[in-house]
């Protein structure tokens, strides 16, 4: 169960990271994906795609939104950063940026999803970019997953002070 942190926690008193943190992959972001043909290619590779998935591509032209040609990924568990007893999400972004990691663009996800086809069963990932907004939800973030049904494109609903495991994995954008 997923708990709150209360807003007190101190910043400057976050832990050292336990291992050094290592290139995962690097992402090509040169494609020629619109929205419609990224649905296809993503549906194409068996990879479910949630409600807030869906809306996301409706509300984004993904085309428009490339600015760069490709991004180096990190691939890091809040215990490789440090934080044995997990914490807050926002302390995860603090202590991201004191490592030279930065949130990733919001149109890598499906990209990478498609890139990562070979995901092990039960694993789940959360993609650290900023909080995304559709329609009525807020602060969404992006889960790759692959449970008993395949893989999913997913998204879920975060408060910055939501307390996350020290298991949970993610991935970041080398700065």
């Amino acid at each position: 169960m997923k708990k709150n942190l209360e807003e007190k926690s101190c910043i400057e008193d976050l832990p050292t990271p336990t291992k050094s943190l290592e290139f995962w992959k690097t992402i090509s972001l040169k494609n020629d994906y619109t929205s419609c043909t990224l649905i296809d290619a993503l549906s194409t590779n068996f990879i479910h795609l949630s409600f807030e998935i869906l809306q996301f591509f409706e509300l984004n032209d993904i085309a428009k939104s490339r600015m760069i040609a490709e991004v180096d990924l990190v691939r890091v568990s809040l215990l490789d950063m440090g934080f044995p007893f997990g914490t807050s999400r926002k302390n995860v972004f603090s202590k991201a940026r004191d490592l030279g990691l930065k949130a990733c663009p919001e149109y890598l996800a499906p990209l990478l999803r498609l890139d990562y086809l070979n995901q092990p069963k039960g694993e789940e990932i959360q993609l650290a970019t900023e909080p995304i907004w559709l329609r009525k939800q807020i602060n969404m973030f992006f889960l790759l997953r692959h449970d008993s049904e395949g893989l999913w494109l997913d998204m879920a609903k975060v408060s910055p002070t939501e307390f996350c495991q020290s298991s949970d994995q993610w991935i970041f954008c080398k700065a």
